[in-house]
């Protein structure tokens, strides 16, 4: 299959991607429904106070949702939430846990509240000062269980970068990853284009959110041309 890289879009239909099958933005998480089998799981890294799109998925394909985040907010909000959607209380499980490289103890760093909470104490939304230590789990962990994963989302404000330097293998039809350079310090572009090339090399097509929503872009090779984005992108299997 060509590659995605060469160009996303086509300046006569901006909003048209070139791929075989079709692509939308559910709750601002880029996606291809097709390859969503009715009854299968969805892994959700990072909750925060938005669980929009992993709902959405669930009246639409009664998916089974994973969702993992560390923070008390995460917390009280999904079980506020569990009062008001009956399907959130029967399709979707939590875990008070990070989404990390390794399932050894990890310490995060976060703001004025929990709601964002980092590895990176240069966060430029966290605080040095500011801190807790919580549990964590791994993707080849959440894999082993939950065999019909279909997709992954990963929004853990710099996490990424040791999960993904870590992983070995790569199976899932389709992943988003939003990549934190532009917010963290200790994180740069060049890492971010390695960790893309990557995951390209074990079998999929990347495709950048912010060409899907038609900017006047063409992509011809690796280059700085998300950084003026937040860097995030779906990666589907071949």
């Amino acid at each position: 299959m060509k590659t995605l890289l060469n160009k996303l879009f086509t300046k006569e239909k901006p909003s048209e991607i070139l791929y075989s099958h079709k692509l939308e933005m559910i709750g601002g998480k880029l996606i291809c429904l097709d390859l969503i089998p009715k009854g299968s799981t969805i892994i959700s890294g990072g909750v925060g106070n938005d669980v929009k799109f992993e709902l959405e998925l669930i009246k639409r394909k009664n998916v089974k949702v994973i969702g993992i985040d560390p923070t008390n907010t995460a917390q009280q909000y999904i079980k506020n939430l569990e009062a008001t959607e009956p399907l959130l209380k029967s399709n979707y499980t939590y875990l008070k846990k990070a989404l990390s490289h390794s399932n050894e103890a990890i310490t995060l760093f976060f703001g004025d509240n929990d709601m964002m909470s980092s590895v990176s104490s240069q966060h430029r939304d966290a605080a040095a000062q500011n801190s807790f230590v919580c549990e964590a789990i791994t993707i080849d962990e959440l894999m082993a269980q939950y065999k019909n994963t279909a997709y992954i989302k990963i929004d853990i404000e710099g996490a990424e970068y040791a999960i993904l330097n870590k992983l070995e293998k790569l199976s899932v039809p389709q992943i988003s990853i939003e990549f934190h350079h532009h917010c963290c310090t200790e994180y740069s572009l060049a890492q971010s284009i390695s960790l893309i090339q990557k995951i390209e090399k074990m079998g999929y097509d990347a495709i950048d959110y912010g060409a899907y929503h038609g900017r006047d872009r063409a992509l011809p090779e690796f280059s700085s041309k998300w950084s003026d984005l937040n860097c995030e992108l779906l990666f589907i299997k071949k």
